[in-house]
C-alpha cells in the first residue's frame, strides 16, 4: 500500500513537472514571438527570429485560411531564406507597445529583388510593394523594400507578409528608428556613388591608355568594369530607381542582358590578360562554353522562364570561379608580369559571384553573402585601379627611357656633325694656307738657287 502511494505521488510529481515544462515553453515561444517595441534599444532590429512562416505550397491560399492553419513554423536563422522556390509564404511578426508614448518604426526588406510583398496589419489589407511593381509606388524612397508602421501607446499590432518572387526568396527582416533607417539609406548612396566614381575614373583612365599606349588590355580592363558597374548598378536597384522606374518588367529582362554581357566581357578579359598556355585543352573548351552560355542565358528568359535564367545565369558562377581556377594554374605567366593582379581581380569576381549564387540558392544564409557579389566586385575594381596606374607608371618610364635614349642619340649625333664640320674647316684654313706658302717656298729656293745669275733671277720674275 505504502509503495503504491509513493509511486502515486511520483507519477503526479512527474506529471506535474510535465505541465509546467509545457507551459513555460508556451510562455517562453509566446514572449520570443512577441516584441515590445517600447522596450527596444537597438535603433536597428533584426526581426527574423521573431516571425512565424507558413509555406503555400499550392499558392491558394487567402489570407484567413493562412492565420487559421495551424503549420505555422518558428525561424532559428537571421535571414529568412528559402532559395529558389515558387511557393507562396506567409511571413508574421506581432508587435506590441507597453509604453505609454506612440511609437513610430519603419518596417524593411533589405534585399531588393522581391517580386510582390502584400502587407496585412491586423488582418487588413494595406498594399502592395515589390521589384514587380513600379518604383514610385512603393511607400518609402529606398533600394529596400520598407514601409512606415506607428504604434500607440499600449497597442498591438500583427503584420503578415504575403511574399511570392522567381528570384532567390531572401528575406532580411529588420525594425529601425526613422533617423537610423535614412542613415544607412544615405550611407549606401554614398557607397555607391564612391563605387560609380571608382568605376569610371577605371573606365576613363584604361581607354585613355588604351588610346595613348596602343595597348589592348587597357581596353578589356575598361570594358570590364564598366559592365560591371551597370551591372552592380541594376542589381542594387539604382538603374531602375533614376532610369526607369515605371518599367519593372524592363529592369527584370536588362539584368538578363547584362548579366550575359559581363559573362561575354569577364571572358574576352581572361582570354586576352591570362593567356593560358598552347596545351591546356580544359581552358580552350572553357572559352566556348562561356561564349555559348550568355545566348543560353536569353533564349531561356525569352522563350522559358525568368527563373530558369537567373538559375542558369547563378550557376554559371560556379563555371567561373573554376575558370579562375584552371587560368590561375595554367597561365602563361612568363610573357605577362601582371598575371598575378588579373588572378586576384578575376578571383574575387568569381568568389564574390559564387557566394551570392549560393546565398541566393538557400546554401549559405547570411546577409554578408547576399553582398557577396558587390563587395568582390569592389575588391576587383580596386586591384585594377592599382593595375592601371601601374601600367601608366610603367608605360611612361619606358616611354621617358626612349626619349632620353633618343636625346643621347641626337646629341652624339650632333657633336659628330661639329667634329666633321669642323675637320672640314681645318682641312680648309690648311689648304688655304699651305697654298701660297707653297708657292712663296719655291720662289725662295728659285732665288737662293740662282741669286748669282742674272738669268736666273730674270726667269724667277
Amino acid at each position: 500500500m505504502i509503495a503504491e502511494m509513493k509511486f502515486s505521488v511520483m507519477l503526479y510529481r512527474f506529471l506535474f513537472t510535465i505541465f509546467l515544462l509545457v507551459s513555460t515553453t508556451q510562455y517562453t515561444l509566446a514572449d520570443k514571438n512577441v516584441i515590445d517595441v517600447g522596450q527596444l534599444l537597438d535603433k536597428k532590429f533584426s526581426l527574423s527570429k521573431h516571425a512565424l512562416i507558413l509555406r503555400d505550397e499550392t499558392k491558394t491560399l487567402e489570407l484567413d485560411q493562412a492565420l487559421s492553419s495551424s503549420k505555422w513554423q518558428t525561424i532559428s536563422d537571421d535571414v529568412i531564406n528559402l532559395g529558389y522556390t515558387l511557393d507562396t509564404a506567409f511571413i508574421k511578426i506581432h508587435l506590441t507597445n507597453t509604453s505609454n508614448n506612440d511609437i513610430r518604426k519603419i518596417f524593411s526588406i533589405n534585399f531588393g529583388l522581391i517580386d510582390f510583398i502584400d502587407v496585412y496589419i491586423n488582418e487588413e489589407f494595406q498594399f502592395k510593394i515589390g521589384d514587380r511593381y513600379p518604383f514610385d509606388d512603393r511607400q518609402i524612397d529606398s533600394y529596400y523594400h520598407s514601409f512606415p508602421i506607428i504604434l500607440g501607446a499600449n497597442q498591438s499590432k500583427t503584420v503578415v507578409l504575403k511574399v511570392s518572387t522567381q528570384g532567390g526568396f531572401i528575406l532580411p527582416l529588420y525594425l529601425y528608428e526613422p533617423s537610423k533607417f535614412y542613415s544607412d539609406n544615405n550611407t549606401f548612396g554614398s557607397l555607391f556613388a564612391f563605387f560609380t566614381g571608382v568605376v569610371l575614373i577605371i573606365s576613363i583612365v584604361s581607354l585613355v591608355c588604351w588610346r595613348i599606349f596602343k595597348e589592348i588590355s587597357f581596353f578589356f580592363v575598361g570594358a570590364f568594369s564598366v559592365t560591371a558597374g551597370l551591372f552592380l548598378a541594376n542589381y542594387y536597384g539604382v538603374l531602375f530607381r533614376y532610369l526607369w522606374p515605371d518599367k519593372p518588367d524592363f529592369n527584370h529582362g536588362i539584368m538578363v542582358f547584362f548579366i550575359g554581357l559581363l559573362i561575354i566581357t569577364s571572358t574576352l578579359f581572361s582570354r586576352h590578360l591570362l593567356p593560358l598556355k598552347e596545351k591546356t585543352e580544359h581552358g580552350h573548351l572553357f572559352y566556348y562554353v562561356a561564349f555559348l552560355a550568355p545566348v543560353l542565358v536569353i533564349c531561356f528568359y525569352y522563350f522559358l522562364s525568368y527563373q530558369l535564367a537567373i538559375l542558369l545565369a547563378l550557376s554559371l558562377t560556379g563555371m567561373m570561379f573554376i575558370g579562375f581556377l584552371i587560368f590561375s594554374r595554367y597561365s602563361n605567366r612568363e610573357d605577362n608580369p601582371y598575371t598575378s593582379y588579373y588572378s586576384v581581380a578575376w578571383g574575387a569576381c568569381s568568389l564574390g559571384g559564387l557566394t551570392s549564387s549560393l546565398s541566393e540558392l538557400g546554401v549559405l544564409n547570411n546577409e554578408i553573402f547576399t553582398n557577396g557579389m558587390g563587395i568582390g566586385f569592389l575588391i576587383s575594381l580596386i586591384v585594377f585601379l592599382v593595375l592601371v596606374l601601374l601600367r601608366m607608371q610603367k608605360d611612361a618610364s619606358e616611354k621617358l627611357t626612349a626619349l632620353e635614349r633618343v636625346k643621347d642619340i641626337k646629341i652624339s649625333d650632333i657633336n659628330k656633325e661639329k667634329h666633321i664640320a669642323l675637320g672640314k674647316l681645318v682641312a680648309g684654313l690648311n689648304h688655304e694656307i699651305n697654298t701660297p706658302l707653297s708657292t712663296i717656298s719655291l720662289c725662295l729656293m728659285g732665288v737662293k738657287a740662282d741669286r748669282t745669275s742674272e738669268e736666273g733671277f730674270s726667269k724667277i720674275l
